[in-house]
């Protein structure tokens, strides 16, 4: 059961790899005015706080090229949550396999959160790209903000849950348990203070990311570390 969980993880972390790649190739590099201290477009998307803020993003000379670009993207998007939802749930498992501690178990509506958030802020952002921004009303950027926070939130409390597993394994795993809760903080400074920060959150959970995928590639549930869990296990229930 451990090697065919261990197969199927590595397989949807180098799909969500690959579409992650595939975004960053096929998202719009540059647009017009962007909010202080964002220098990327899609970022500025999401955290988009007003129509004259929308107004200044697409006050470039080519607005349709940038609508393409941003439309391609955010239909790909589509598959990425999916898969980095998925990654995200079964590197939870994995580690959950190996110490049957039941709290790793909020992977799974953190993973289910993570994905209805992108799901309904890439609704939004399609919203955004179809019509014009005069035809916004305050309310659907307050909705476009929720979603956004619930996605990044729960993607910043699923890392910081899987930090505490990392941070007492071996010295390979404490660097990705502190890079880990490295992107918890860094997401907390974002929601306080915007801006620059956003991009350095971003920037932090793509390191988290990288970090889980290493530790799907050399996790082993040894015959030995499973007993172990069984015992612990058969000792709770006592």
């Amino acid at each position: 059961m451990g090697k065919w969980l261990k197969i199927f993880t590595i397989i949807t972390g180098c799909i969500m790899i690959g579409l992650g790649a595939a975004l960053m190739i096929t998202n719009p590099k540059t647009a017009g005015a962007l909010s202080e201290g964002l220098r990327t477009p899609v970022l500025a998307l999401e955290f988009m706080s007003g129509k004259k803020e929308l107004i200044r993003f697409f006050d470039v000379n080519d607005v349709k090229q940038l609508k393409f670009q941003a439309w391609v993207g955010n239909q790909i998007d589509f598959f990425f949550m999916v898969f980095y939802s998925l990654f995200s749930v079964l590197t939870g498992w994995m580690m959950f396999k190996e110490t049957r501690i039941r709290a790793l178990l909020l992977s799974l509506p953190f993973g289910v959160m993570m994905l209805t958030g992108d799901a309904l802020e890439n609704v939004h952002i399609m919203t955004m790209l179809s019509i014009r921004p005069e035809r916004l009303q305050p309310l659907f950027f307050e909705q476009l903000r929720f979603f956004t926070w619930l996605k990044w939130g729960s993607i910043a409390s699923t890392m910081c849950l899987y930090a505490m597993y990392f941070l007492q394994g071996q010295w390979w795993k404490k660097i990705i348990g502190l890079l880990l809760l490295a992107a918890f903080g860094l997401s907390v400074a974002g929601f306080l203070l915007g801006g620059i920060y956003l991009e350095i959150m971003a920037l932090s959970i793509f390191a988290g990311f990288i970090g889980l995928f290493a530790f799907s590639l050399f996790w082993k549930l040894t015959d030995d570390t499973a007993a172990d869990a069984t015992e612990s296990l058969e000792s709770e229930l006592q």
